[in-house]
């Protein structure tokens, strides 16, 4: 920690070394104060901005240091979309911009931009992800105040609530005639009777299949994102179903099927 004067212009400037948090040693120089005090004044500011690295974060460097502390601690899945979430944030507000600039008011503007392009569920889920980050950030000691946390999804009160969608047994029976394939065919059996999720149904194996019992054990699911099987994505996820018998029979004739063919 020095204070020097410059014999060629007459200003002064302070100089000195630091130690990084990687442990190497980094020099700093700053020129053009016109007076002693002003310079040692400006050093004393560097040195206690040098002693809280994250006081001035951006939006980018928060969002890695949460990514690596949430990666081994959630999902893949989940991770891989709480990625691309958050990224759309950071493209929105700017990846430069400091946490400790950025307001309320920013995160509304950005929301209704999200909510014009999308809808309000999907900004509620897009809001839920940023607080945490941000909850994490004060948690930390990088925030002082979590600038989410008043902010919230308006609904359009003039919009119009979309009706749940289903078939009906008749309709359903009219258009299963048509599926031809036997893979098809079962799978689409299964998702009605049964009503299991399509990433649980592409994961089910033999094994998972109780004849005797007519059950199916649902204790995985295939990830659209990993393009591999993963476990459920919540406790209650893992459930065993009572089928029909005659999907049941179905089951069983697709099993000798395969069985057939692959003696063939």
């Amino acid at each position: 920690m020095a204070v020097k004067k410059d014999t060629k212009t007459g200003t002064w400037y302070f100089y000195g070394s630091y130690k990084m948090m990687n442990g190497k040693q980094k020099q700093y120089k700053k020129r053009g104060f016109p007076k002693k005090k002003d310079a040692v004044k400006a050093e004393i500011l560097f040195r206690a901005d040098i002693k809280t690295p994250y006081k001035n974060l951006t939006l980018e460097e928060l969002f890695t240091l949460y990514s690596e502390y949430t990666e081994k601690r959630i999902k893949d899945n989940t991770y891989n979309t709480q990625t691309r979430v958050l990224q759309r944030w950071i493209d929105i507000i700017g990846k430069d911009t400091l946490i400790k600039k950025i307001t309320t008011s920013n995160l509304e503007d950005a929301l209704e931009l999200m909510i014009r392009k999308s809808n309000s569920n999907t900004a509620v889920n897009y809001l839920n992800r940023l607080n945490k980050m941000f909850r994490y950030a004060v948690q930390k000691g990088y925030l002082e105040t979590n600038p989410c946390a008043p902010v919230e999804v308006i609904k359009n009160p003039n919009a119009k609530k979309n009706e749940m969608k289903y078939w009906t047994l008749d309709q359903f029976n009219l258009f299963i005639p048509f599926v031809t394939n036997p893979m098809y065919n079962l799978l689409f059996k299964n998702q009605f009777y049964n009503g299991t999720r399509i990433g649980e149904a592409l994961a089910l194996t033999w094994e998972d299949i109780d004849f005797e019992n007519k059950t199916i054990t649902i204790n995985k699911t295939w990830s659209k994102d990993l393009h591999q099987v993963t476990t459920p994505k919540t406790n209650n996820s893992y459930r065993t179903i009572t089928i029909p018998s005659f999907l049941c029979d179905n089951f069983k004739a697709y099993k000798e099927l395969l069985e057939c063919l692959y003696r063939i």
